[in-house]
C-alpha cells in the first residue's frame, strides 16, 4: 500500500511517540513523480479521506 499525505484509519496510533502529527497532510501537493510516472492521485485512489480537490491555488 502507498499512503500519500497521511495514513490509513487507525494507523496513527502505531506511530512512534516522537512523531507529533496525528493527522494527515493538509495543503497543496502540486505534483508527484513515482519513477518517472505522474500518477493521477485522485482517480487512482482506492481510499480517500477528507476533501480532495484537483489543482493548487
Amino acid at each position: 500500500d502507498l499512503f500519500v499525505a497521511g495514513l490509513g484509519p487507525n494507523m496513527y496510533q502505531n506511530l512512534p511517540k516522537l512523531v507529533v502529527s496525528r493527522e494527515g497532510f493538509q495543503g497543496c501537493l502540486a505534483s508527484m513523480d513515482l519513477n518517472g510516472r505522474l500518477p493521477d492521485l485522485i482517480n487512482d485512489a482506492l481510499f480517500r479521506s477528507g476533501q480532495i480537490e484537483r489543482g493548487c491555488e
